[in-house]
């Protein structure tokens, strides 16, 4: 489970935008040494699920699992590439017999068409509310004068 602390700036409908600093998670990376984002470490914002009610100001540990972590992966990365390479080869071998362009043309135009048909299947599912609740990161602790008091 990946975690962070931060601080809630906003709340809303069950939801808390909260301030965090990538530095700490930073610190656990294997590249940290030759990472050059980490003299750029600022202040993000993440929208986190609030179940524990955080009020503005409240210090919090938010975390997200590895798991939740490598689907959101694959479908924002693999799977778009992986819809292009499709495409191409569906232009390659098969579409170009359909119409009356060049076979590059028709390549081109489909692997297009896949990457961009995947990206808007990723998008449509990640708006609906319970698709995208489950690839949130939520808040799991809630900390008053440095002192844990909701687990």
């Amino acid at each position: 489970m990946l975690t962070e602390q931060g601080i809630v700036k906003q709340k809303k409908h069950g939801y808390a935008t909260v301030t965090t600093i990538r530095k700490s998670m930073c610190s656990h990376c294997l590249q940290k040494d030759s990472c050059t984002n980490m003299e750029e470490c600022k202040d993000t914002m993440v929208e986190v699920l609030n179940d524990f009610n955080a009020k503005i100001g409240d210090r919090v540990l938010i975390a997200i699992s590895h798991n939740t972590l490598t689907k959101a992966t694959f479908l924002t990365y693999f799977l778009p590439i992986l819809s292009m390479i499709t495409g191409g080869l569906l232009g390659n071998f098969l579409f170009y017999q359909w119409f009356d362009y060049s076979k590059d043309i028709i390549t081109i135009l489909s692997s297009f068409l896949f990457l961009g048909t995947s990206m808007a299947i990723v998008i449509f599912f990640s708006k609906k509310k319970k698709v995208g609740e489950s690839f949130r990161p939520k808040i799991i602790k809630i900390f008053k004068n440095n002192i844990e008091i909701i687990k």
